[in-house]
C-alpha cells in the first residue's frame, strides 16, 4: 500500500510539472506542501505602483532557488517580464520571509511626458513568485519549470491617473515645444494590401529590350509576411494585364511580363508572346527545374486583350479576354511551383534579356495571395479607349490613302488626256474594274472622301508628283507636317493660330508616320498652345509617338513621368524605361559585362562622371534594377544618368541648331516650333528659349510661365529660369496674407536655388528678401557658412561678400555697393555706442554744414574786385587848397566807412578759414574713426 501511494504521488507530481504554464484566477499561496516545500505571499500591493514591497513566505526542504516577477500582457505582447528578482535559500526546513522591492519600468508606472515617451498600456499586470530546485549549482530555473508557483493579478491604474515621473533634466524650449505639438499625435500602422497596381498609366512598348522594372518588398505585417513565406512552395497568385498589340513579335518570342531573380535567371512567372500570336507561360518548379506550356490562342492585333494568369500550387490557368469573350487554358505541372516575388525583380515588357511586345500595356495588377475574382477594368484608364479609336481612324485613313495611290498608279482618270474633262466624283471613284470593287469600295465611299477632304485635296494637288515618283509615300507625312506648321504661323502675322484644319493635317501626318507631328499634337493638347487643353488627347499622341520609337517622343514621355506633370503620374521606373530606350539609340558602342560585376559597376559609375555614354547606360541599368549585390536600387539616379545621355543625342542637337538658325534669320515662328519640340524632351535650354519666344511673339503670360516652370523642374535648371520664376512669385499680387507668405517662400526657394548654382543676382535677391524679414532656408545658409548665432546683418554680409567675389572685380556692381552700404551702416551703429564718437559724428554733420556755407562765401570774396587804398594825403595838391570845410567832412566819413568794410571782410575771411580748417579736422577725425570700424 505504501509503495502504491509512493508511485501514485510520484506520477501525480510529474503530471503537475509537465502541465503547460497557464495563468489561473488568483493564487496567493501554494495549495499544498510538496515534500516539505512551501511558498506564499505575506503581503503584496493591490495596484501597480513603483517602489511597493512584496513579502514572500517560504520553506524549502533542501537548498532551493526562489524568484519574484512582474509580468505584463498588452495587445501585441503577452507574458512580458518587466521585473525579476532571484535569490537562493540554503537553510532547509525553516520558515522564512523575504522582502522584495518592486522597481517597475516608467513605461507602466508613470504618465507620458517629455522624458517618458514610450509608454505601455497593459491589459493586465501580474506579480508572481516561484520556488525551484537548486541542483549541482544550476540556476537555470523558470516560472514554468518550477515546483511551486503563486501569483496575484494587480489592479491597473488608468493612463490618465498615473503619477508624473520626477524630471531628470530640463529640456530646451524648442524641444519642449515640439513635444507639446506632437504628444497627442496618433501613430497609425501602415495599411498593407496584397493587391499591387503594377501599372496605373499606359505604357508604350516599342518591341525592343526596354520595359518597366518593379521590385516587391516583404510585408511589414508579421502575419502577412509569414503567410507569404509559407506560400513560396505552394503559391496562390493571380496576375492580370491588359495589352494592345500593334504587331506580333519580330523575333521568335517576346516578353509580356517576366521575373528575373537575384542570380539573373528567369523565375516564376514568365509570360511570352510568339511570332504567331500564341502565349507561352514558363514557371520555376520546387525541384529546381523550369517548365512551360503554350496556350494555342492566337491573340488579335489592335484590340485590347486582358490576360489573367492564375497560379495555384501545381496548376496554371490562363484567361484571355477580348471582344467580351473569354478563352480559357489550363495546365498541371508534375511538381509544385516555386514563387517568391521578393527575389529579384519583375519586368513589364522587354529587358536586356528579352525583347518586349510592340504595342501598349494597360492596367496591370498583381494579387500576391491570389483571388477568385479579378477586378481590373479597362475603363480605369479612359485614355486607352481613345488610343484604340485613334489607331482605328489611322488605319482607315491609311486604307483610304493607299486606295488613292493605287488609283493614281493604275487608273487613267488623272492622265493628261482627261485633265480637262469634267468627270463626276462617283464615276471616278466607282469606275474601277469589278475585281477591284471589293478592296476599294469602302475606301472610296462618299462619306470617307468628305471625312478626309483635307487629305484628299492634298493628294489631288500632289497627284502628278506621286505618279512620277518625285514624291514618295514615306515623305508624305513630312510634307503634311510642314504644311500644317506653315498654316499655324501665317507670314503676315506673328500670332499663333491653330485651326481645326491644321489639327487635321497634323493628325494625318502622324498617321503617316511623322511623329514630330505626334509630339506637336501632344504639346498643343497638353499646354493649350492656340487650343484648349485636352490632356487625354495629349496622352494619346504622346503614347503613339513613343510606341513608334521616336527619339523626341521617348524623351518627352520620360521627362513627363520623371516630373509627374501634365497628367502623367510621377513614376521613375516608367521614366527609366523611356530614357533607356533613347539612351541606347545615343550609344554606338553599347556593350554588356557579366563578370567581375561589383568592380565593373564602380568603373562604370566613375566613367559616367566623365561623360562616357556606354558606361552611363551600364551604371544606370544596375541602379534601376538593384539586382547587383552591394548596389541598392536607386531609380532616380538611374534616370538622371539616362537623361544626361539622351540630351547629348545628335538629333536633339541638330534640332536646336536648326531652331537657332531660324531665329537668327528672323523666322521666329519656325524657331518657336522647333524649340517647342525640343522643349518637350525636357531640355532646359529649349524650354527657356520657348519662354522667351512666348514673350516675343505675344503668346500670353501663361505660355511664358509654363515653360519657365518646366525648366526649373529639371535636375540642373539654369539660374536664369530660377530667377524668372522667383520674380514671378515675388511680384505676384496675392489676395490673402496666407497666399502672400506662400508666394514669398516660393520666391525665396527660387532665388536660393539660383544662389546655390552660383548666380550673383540670386544672392542679391536673397539679401533683399532677408532685409524684408523673410527666413532663408538652411540649404542656402549652409552655402555661405552661416551659423545659428549670426544675426540678420551678419547673414546679409556673408551672402554679399560671396556675391561680390563672384562678380567682376573692376566694375561697380550691385552686390559691392550693397555690401559697402551694409558695412558702413554697421560702422555707424558701433560709433553711436560711444558718447565721444557720437559727439564726433554730430560735429561732423555740423562741419559739413559749415563747409557748405563758408566755401561759397570764400569763393565770392576771391572773385570780387579789390578797391584801391586811398587817403587824404594822396589827394591832388591843387585841390587841397581849394576844398571847403563841408567837402573835407564828407571825405573823412567815406574813408572811415571804407576802413570798416575792409576790416569786416578781413575778419570774415579769417573766420571762414578757421571754420573750414576746423571742419576739415573734424571730418578727417570722423572718417578715420569710421574706417577703423570698417576695417
Amino acid at each position: 500500500m505504501n509503495l502504491f501511494c509512493f508511485i501514485f504521488g510520484y506520477i501525480f507530481t510529474a503530471f503537475l510539472l509537465m502541465q503547460p504554464c497557464t495563468p489561473q484566477a488568483v493564487s496567493t499561496q501554494s495549495s499544498q506542501t510538496l515534500l516539505g516545500n512551501f511558498i506564499g505571499f505575506g503581503s503584496v500591493p493591490d495596484k501597480v505602483e513603483d517602489g511597493s514591497v512584496v513579502r514572500v513566505r517560504y520553506q524549502c526542504s533542501r537548498q532551493c532557488q526562489l524568484a519574484v516577477e512582474v509580468v505584463v500582457s498588452a495587445l501585441r505582447k503577452t507574458d512580458l517580464v518587466v521585473f525579476r528578482r532571484k535569490w537562493i535559500s540554503s537553510t532547509p526546513r525553516a520558515n522564512r520571509i523575504h522582502q522584495v522591492l518592486l522597481r517597475l519600468p516608467p513605461s507602466i508606472s508613470y504618465q507620458q511626458d517629455f522624458f517618458n515617451r514610450n509608454i505601455l498600456n497593459p491589459q493586465n499586470v501580474t506579480v508572481r513568485a516561484w520556488l525551484g530546485n537548486f541542483k549541482n549549482g544550476s540556476e537555470h530555473n523558470s516560472y514554468c519549470g518550477s515546483m511551486l508557483r503563486i501569483y496575484k493579478v494587480l489592479e491597473i491604474t488608468p493612463l490618465s491617473e498615473r503619477p508624473s515621473k520626477p524630471p531628470t533634466g530640463c529640456p530646451s524650449w524648442s524641444a519642449q515645444l515640439m513635444w507639446q505639438m506632437s504628444r497627442n499625435r496618433i501613430h497609425l500602422c501602415p495599411l498593407e494590401s496584397d493587391v499591387i497596381d503594377m501599372l496605373k498609366f499606359p505604357l508604350a512598348s516599342t518591341g525592343e529590350r526596354f520595359g518597366v522594372v518593379r521590385r516587391f518588398q516583404p510585408f511589414i505585417d508579421r502575419a502577412l509576411e509569414t503567410a507569404r513565406l509559407h506560400a513560396v512552395t505552394q503559391p496562390s497568385v493571380t496576375l492580370s494585364v491588359w495589352i494592345y498589340l500593334l504587331k506580333w513579335c519580330h523575333e521568335e518570342n517576346c516578353a509580356i511580363i517576366h521575373h528575373v531573380d537575384r542570380k539573373s535567371s528567369y523565375n516564376t512567372v514568365l509570360i511570352e508572346l510568339t511570332d504567331t500570336g500564341d502565349t507561352i507561360i514558363q514557371v520555376h518548379l520546387t525541384t529546381g527545374e523550369d517548365a512551360a506550356f503554350q496556350a494555342n490562342q492566337a491573340l488579335p492585333l489592335q484590340k485590347w486583350i486582358r490576360l489573367d494568369c492564375y497560379i495555384q500550387d501545381t496548376k496554371v490557368l490562363l484567361d484571355a479576354t477580348w471582344d467580351d469573350e473569354t478563352r480559357k487554358s489550363e495546365y498541371n505541372f508534375q511538381s509544385s511551383i516555386c514563387y517568391d516575388d521578393t527575389d529579384g525583380y519583375f519586368v513589364i515588357g522587354g529587358s536586356r534579356y528579352m525583347p518586349g511586345i510592340r504595342g501598349y500595356f494597360g492596367p496591370t495588377k498583381l494579387y500576391r495571395f491570389g483571388t477568385d475574382e479579378v477586378k481590373n477594368q479597362l475603363d480605369s484608364m479612359p485614355v486607352l479607349l481613345e488610343l484604340m479609336r485613334t489607331h482605328q481612324e489611322c488605319q482607315e485613313m491609311q486604307t483610304f490613302m493607299k486606295a488613292f495611290l493605287q488609283a493614281v498608279k493604275e487608273d487613267d482618270f488623272l492622265s493628261p488626256a482627261r485633265k480637262g474633262v469634267c468627270t463626276p466624283h462617283f464615276e471616278r471613284l466607282w469606275g474601277q474594274s469589278e475585281a477591284k470593287k471589293k478592296t476599294s469600295t469602302q475606301a472610296w465611299t462618299w462619306e470617307t472622301q468628305l471625312k478626309y477632304s483635307t487629305l484628299y485635296n492634298f493628294l489631288q494637288a500632289k497627284a502628278d508628283k506621286i505618279r512620277t515618283g518625285s514624291l514618295h509615300f514615306k515623305h508624305l507625312g513630312a510634307t503634311l507636317f510642314e504644311q500644317a506648321v506653315g498654316a499655324m504661323f501665317p507670314v503676315e502675322k506673328a500670332q499663333l493660330k491653330i485651326t481645326s484644319k491644321s489639327m487635321a493635317v497634323l493628325q494625318e501626318s502622324s498617321c503617316l508616320g511623322n511623329h514630330r507631328a505626334s509630339l506637336l499634337l501632344a504639346t498643343i493638347h497638353l499646354s493649350g498652345l492656340g487650343h484648349s487643353v485636352n490632356q487625354q488627347q495629349g496622352h494619346v499622341y504622346s503614347l503613339i509617338g513613343a510606341s513608334s520609337d521616336d527619339r523626341f517622343a521617348l524623351m518627352h514621355a520620360g521627362y513627363k513621368h520623371s516630373q509627374g506633370i501634365d497628367g502623367f503620374p510621377e513614376d521613375l521606373d516608367m521614366a527609366y524605361s523611356y530614357y533607356s530606350n533613347m539612351g541606347a539609340q545615343s550609344s554606338s558602342d553599347y556593350f554588356r559585362s557579366h563578370e567581375s560585376k561589383s568592380a565593373a559597376f564602380e568603373l562604370f559609375l566613375n566613367a559616367s562622371g566623365f561623360g562616357h555614354v556606354a558606361a552611363s547606360l551600364e551604371a544606370a541599368w544596375y541602379l534601376s534594377t538593384g539586382n547587383l549585390e552591394g548596389v541598392s536600387q536607386d531609380v532616380k539616379r538611374a534616370v538622371m544618368l539616362q537623361k544626361r545621355v539622351c540630351e547629348r543625342n545628335g538629333h536633339l542637337g541638330f534640332m536646336i541648331r536648326e531652331a537657332l538658325q531660324a531665329y537668327l534669320q528672323g523666322s521666329w515662328q519656325e524657331a518657336f516650333v522647333k524649340y517647342v519640340l525640343a522643349a518637350q524632351t525636357g531640355l532646359g535650354v529649349a524650354q527657356s528659349n520657348v519662354a522667351h519666344l512666348c514673350e516675343e511673339l505675344d503668346l500670353g503670360y501663361d505660355c511664358q510661365w509654363r515653360y519657365h516652370n518646366y525648366s526649373i523642374l529639371n535636375y540642373d535648371p539654369h539660374p536664369s529660369a530660377l530667377l524668372k520664376m522667383g520674380d514671378y512669385y515675388y511680384n505676384y499680387s496675392p489676395s490673402t496674407r496666407e497666399e502672400s507668405l506662400s508666394l514669398a517662400e516660393k520666391a525665396v526657394s527660387m532665388y536660393g536655388r539660383a544662389a546655390l548654382s552660383g548666380s550673383p543676382q540670386g544672392m542679391y535677391n536673397l539679401v533683399v528678401l532677408a532685409q524684408e524679414g523673410h527666413v532663408l532656408p538652411r540649404s542656402v545658409l549652409g552655402l555661405f557658412n552661416v551659423s545659428h548665432r549670426d544675426d540678420r546683418d551678419a547673414v546679409m554680409e556673408k551672402i554679399l561678400k560671396r556675391c561680390a567675389d563672384l562678380e567682376e572685380e573692376e566694375t561697380l556692381t550691385p552686390c559691392s555697393l550693397a555690401l559697402l552700404g551694409l558695412q558702413m551702416g554697421k560702422a555707424l551703429r558701433r560709433m553711436s555706442q560711444s558718447g565721444a564718437q557720437l559727439l564726433l559724428g554730430y560735429a561732423s554733420l555740423l562741419s559739413v554744414l559749415v563747409v557748405a556755407v563758408f566755401l561759397p562765401l570764400q569763393s565770392r570774396f576771391e572773385n570780387r574786385p579789390r578797391r584801391p587804398r586811398t587817403s587824404a594825403g594822396s589827394q591832388d595838391g591843387a585841390n587841397t587848397n581849394t576844398e571847403q570845410d563841408g567837402s573835407m567832412g564828407a571825405t573823412s566819413r567815406a574813408a572811415g566807412n571804407l576802413w570798416l568794410t575792409m576790416n569786416g571782410e578781413s575778419w570774415l575771411w579769417q573766420t571762414s578759414d578757421l571754420a573750414v580748417t576746423l571742419s576739415g579736422v573734424c571730418l578727417c577725425a570722423f572718417w578715420t574713426t569710421l574706417l577703423y570700424h570698417l576695417l
